[in-house]
C-alpha cells in the first residue's frame, strides 16, 4: 500500500531528488472535465524516470503533442 506521506518515499537536496516507489506520468491537457473530484486512470505504462521526462521536454521544445 503507498503511503500518502510523502516523505516516506522521496527525498530531495542540491545533488538529487530519489523516489523509493515507481512513479507514473499523464497529461492532463485539454481535459474538459468540471468533476469537483475529478478520477484520473493513469497507465502504469508511462513510467516517470529521467529517460521519460526527458523525452516530455524534447517534445515540448520541438511543439510536439505529449
Amino acid at each position: 500500500m503507498c503511503s500518502s506521506d510523502q516523505s516516506k518515499w522521496t527525498h530531495g537536496n542540491h545533488e538529487s531528488l530519489n523516489v523509493r516507489k515507481c512513479c507514473y506520468w499523464v497529461n492532463l491537457e485539454g481535459d474538459s472535465s468540471k468533476a469537483e473530484k475529478p478520477t484520473v486512470q493513469i497507465p502504469t505504462s508511462q513510467i516517470f524516470s529521467a529517460g521519460a521526462l526527458t523525452g516530455l521536454l524534447d517534445r515540448i521544445e520541438s511543439g510536439l503533442p505529449l
